[in-house]
């Protein structure tokens, strides 16, 4: 095909592409803008963007009633695997526990400890501020649009899986 069709299915690739690229290299921006910043806010050493959503999405599940392992990795969008290794250094760094699920013994619920409960309102804090840092360029208006675009993209890509 050498027509426009050609030129449109070009274009829509290369624009997907363009997208797909700059939402990755976004979500390094953020990572990085979070290791940055998150001492600011007395977070301890070590932690992360990725280790903040875990703890907060933790909460979040003992507030409704249980967090087990493979609902938090789902809510937070990382594979079981990489949250089984966070997991691992929130434990070792006093943060977190697993209990075994009392409803599924093959499941894993995850507790926050004494220690990590007391992280929670600094972490929200300072994802909130990250979240207006990083969201700073755009009106209110295309904050609402990207992330009804963003949560677009994620309910059709959950709904194929």
């Amino acid at each position: 095909m050498d027509g426009p069709e050609s030129r449109e299915a070009s274009d829509s690739g290369t624009r997907s592409r363009a997208v797909l690229g700059n939402i990755f290299w976004l979500s390094h921006l953020i990572e990085r803008l979070a290791q940055a910043r998150l001492p600011e806010f007395d977070a301890p050493a070590g932690m992360s963007f990725s280790r903040a959503s875990l703890i907060l999405a933790v909460a979040n599940g003992q507030l409704a009633g249980a967090s087990r392992m493979s609902d938090v990795a789902m809510d937070i969008g990382l594979t079981a695997r990489t949250v089984t290794t966070m997991v691992d250094s929130l434990e070792r760094d006093g943060l977190m526990l697993r209990r075994p699920d009392p409803n599924d013994r093959r499941a894993i619920q995850l507790e926050l400890t004494a220690a990590g409960d007391a992280l929670v309102s600094v972490l929200a804090r300072a994802l909130e501020d990250l979240g207006a840092a990083v969201l700073a360029p755009l009106s209110k208006q295309e904050q609402a649009s990207l992330l009804a675009l963003l949560d677009r993209l994620i309910e059709r890509d959950a709904s194929e899986s």
